[in-house]
């Protein structure tokens, strides 16, 4: 498992004074295409898509995955390439899971939620801006296939770690299959997750964002 600086993220900088304009941006990006492609049929977007997932294969096998790159959620400064290529796996598979939903074909789909979890809770030392204490610890669990994870305040940020917390100072449950929709800016009712301790800590968490919205 990672360390907790394993990314190289700066805690300084604000993933929200960037992510809305390039949200808005992405938005209409993708409009265009939903507009262009609303012509064609369902065999040739079926085929398009083996054709270009073929592609998008090769390219990637082709990568040095240490290569920097960068994560605007995760943070101002560079990350490993197979960080990027994980979080356009979390975008490639909430954009499937959106349509599934919406259809009602729940398929096989959710065998990638594990994936999709642990690249989406290295937002949490980036964007996690609560105050506290050095040595104060925090826990997420995000269930069975999610895993648990603790953020532990050292030298002015917060650091992450997979495991559980003896004496969490705060601790936020939340299903996995609720966890992705609260890390992509989904509704989700307090009445479906569970938060103990410092409120002032646990509000911050809520906050946090896996992709940009």
């Amino acid at each position: 498992m990672l360390p907790g600086d394993a990314l190289g993220v700066d805690p300084q900088e604000d993933v929200h004074t960037v992510a809305c304009p390039l949200g808005d941006g992405q938005a209409a990006k993708n409009q265009r295409w939903v507009d262009g492609a609303s012509g064609l049929s369902h065999r040739v977007l079926k085929d398009l898509l083996e054709w270009s997932g073929r592609q998008v294969d090769q390219y990637c096998t082709s990568l040095d995955l240490r290569e920097p790159s960068r994560v605007i959620w995760a943070g101002a400064g560079p990350v490993p390439l197979w960080f990027d290529l994980a979080r356009e796996f979390t975008e490639r598979w909430v954009h499937q899971q959106q349509v599934r939903d919406a259809v009602r074909v729940p398929g096989s789909h959710d065998r990638f939620l594990p994936d999709v979890l642990s690249t989406f809770v290295w937002a949490f030392p980036y964007q996690y801006r609560a105050e506290a204490a050095s040595g104060t610890m925090v826990q997420l669990d995000f269930g069975h296939i999610g895993c648990s994870w603790i953020l532990t305040r050292e030298a002015g940020r917060w650091v992450l770690d997979e495991g559980d917390a003896r004496l969490p100072a705060a601790s936020l449950q939340m299903a996995p299959q609720l966890a992705w929709r609260q890390l992509t800016g989904l509704p989700v009712s307090a009445d479906q997750y569970a938060a103990e301790g410092d409120n002032s800590l646990i509000r911050p968490l809520l906050a946090v964002r896996g992709i940009i919205v």
